[in-house]
């Protein structure tokens, strides 16, 4: 009798249970629907740049970031994307569009690198990865420009400095070039001649030298003899006491040679200095011509592989980032409708335990009772 009885109050609320599962099952169906799903995107571009004392560690990033998300910047790629209708055509709105959704940060800032993240949320997942992609390349173009500018201002300077290092070099050449033409004795060759012929002369030398020249005596008594010769005409005949008049002319005219052979000895030794001198300097300064034109083909090979940019992954990371918030819409939306199924059942488990009317009673035992008496006792205490 008891369970007919307690099978009729549950049939009975189970409307009531009914509302409060349906309500809470519309509530939560309505929140997760209604609540926007939104896609993430996310990539991190590397920017490797040469050391340049000119240029600030950490600046680099940050003026890129900005230059990457200008208002007008952001036009553009929206227009180039076709994406008009959904961020408006003017910068103006393109910014407010973007301002929140469109994120770019410096992760990692090194003394090789600097690693940028741009990310970006919308609900179309294809629209999000296209806008963080073309912020990437916005990145990219910004660093390929300045590196390209900086390149070549210093280039100019090392090619400057390589034309300088050239001419100079061509200078002394020139230089030495005509030292030896004018200091033609200075070849082997010709100090070789030089030997030989001061050989030759002080042989020829040693030769007249076994002559012996007339002392100044007997040329002075030739000459008195000499005076009477004159004066008596062919009566008389001069008599000279030296056998070879002729000497003393070749022995003077070879020691001038050798005199002049030796000077230009004494002189090749001072002027060999000079000669060693200038290839010195022609050295240094082909030394400098090699230095500046191996740093002008370093840097170029510096920029070529150093000033580059990437995208670090080969794709762009796309998350759903409001999937868990959903469901914790969804969780909770369930608990609360639990926990209104516990509220109600413990009303009617209240109720249970209070005067039930005679109507519930007769029905759910199926009994009409003669009278129905109240325990004033129990309703009292």
């Amino acid at each position: 009798m008891n369970t007919r009885f307690h099978l009729w109050m549950s049939l009975k609320r189970l409307p009531a249970y009914a509302l409060i599962l349906g309500a809470g099952a519309a509530a939560t169906h309505w929140g997760v629907s209604n609540f926007p799903l939104t896609y993430t995107a996310t990539t991190e571009v590397m920017l490797q740049t040469p050391e340049r004392p000119d240029t600030a560690r950490g600046a680099e990033g940050t003026l890129l970031r900005h230059l990457a998300t200008r208002p007008d910047v952001l036009a553009q790629l929206v227009q180039d994307l076709g994406l008009e209708s959904t961020f408006g055509a003017d910068a103006t709105s393109v910014h407010e569009a973007l301002r929140d959704s469109l994120v770019v940060d410096i992760i990692a800032n090194t003394s090789d690198a600097t690693i940028l993240r741009a990310r970006h949320g919308h609900g179309n997942a294809e629209i999000a990865q296209a806008l963080t992609l073309g912020v990437a390349g916005q990145i990219i173009d910004e660093q390929k420009k300045r590196l390209m500018a900086t390149a070549t201002r210093q280039r100019q300077s090392l090619e400057l400095s390589a034309a300088r290092a050239e001419h100079a070099l061509n200078t002394q050449s020139k230089r030495i070039l005509e030292f030896t033409q004018t200091n033609s004795d200075l070849s082997p060759t010709a100090v070789a001649a030089r030997t030989k012929k001061l050989t030759e002369l002080q042989t020829q030398r040693a030769s007249l030298l076994k002559v012996k020249p007339p002392q100044p005596t007997e040329t002075s008594l030739a000459a008195l003899r000499q005076a009477p010769t004159k004066t008596n005409g062919a009566k008389f005949v001069g008599h000279t006491t030296d056998p070879q008049p002729a000497v003393g002319a070749p022995l003077a005219e070879v020691e001038a040679q050798i005199a002049k052979i030796n000077a230009e000895q004494t002189l090749a030794p001072e002027k060999a200095l000079a000669l060693e001198t200038l290839r010195e300097e022609e050295g240094r300064l082909a030394s400098l011509y090699r230095n500046a034109t191996d740093a002008l083909s370093q840097y170029d090979n510096r920029i070529n592989q150093t000033a580059t940019s990437s995208i670090v992954g080969p794709f762009v990371q796309t998350t759903a980032t409001s999937l868990r918030l959903k469901w914790l819409i969804l969780i909770s939306g369930a608990l609360m409708t639990v926990s209104g199924l516990w509220l109600v059942g413990s009303f009617f488990r209240r109720s249970d335990r209070r005067i039930h009317r005679a109507k519930d009673i007769s029905h759910g035992l199926g009994l009409t009772p003669l009278a129905v008496i109240p325990n004033f006792s129990k309703t009292l205490s």
